[in-house]
């Protein structure tokens, strides 16, 4: 499946965006990482707490830390209107 289609299941699946896995990431850091603003978009729709947004996983990176290495301007802007 497509990375949008799995999102999309798992809000149909009423799954909570604010959960963490064991490296302390939520899927807005594996977002920030695929350099997705589509999926950006899509995981939004599951109303993540400001928390979850500022989360630092436990190398002490925030989704905006991994969004802002060298990559798209579009998800970068994304967050940094969201975080802001």
């Amino acid at each position: 499946k497509e990375n949008a289609t799995i999102i999309d299941d798992l809000i149909t699946q009423k799954m909570d965006v604010n959960q963490k896995n064991a490296d302390n990431e939520s899927l807005f850091h594996r977002v920030a990482r695929l350099n997705d603003v589509n999926l950006l978009n899509v995981l939004l729709k599951l109303r993540p707490t400001k928390e979850t947004l500022h989360l630092k996983n436990n190398q002490g990176d925030t989704i905006l830390h991994l969004a802002l290495s060298p990559r798209s301007q579009k998800i970068n802007e994304k967050l940094i209107a969201l975080l802001l």
